[in-house]
């Protein structure tokens, strides 16, 4: 019984640490979509072509 909970704990333990990575990856996209959503609309508000901006 112990073996089978140490192998459950551990298989848990990787899980976990791939939904932190997960977690860290869309926080880290998140910041960059909102900074693009940011430059957008302070293009859009001087009347600037969003066409015309590399991002």
């Amino acid at each position: 019984v112990a073996m089978a909970m140490a192998a459950k704990a551990k298989l848990l333990l990787r899980e976990l640490k791939t939904v932190k990575a997960d977690l860290a990856f869309a926080k880290q996209r998140c910041t960059q979509l909102e900074e693009e959503n940011r430059i957008l609309r302070e293009s859009n508000e001087r009347g600037d072509s969003p066409e015309d901006d590399d991002l």
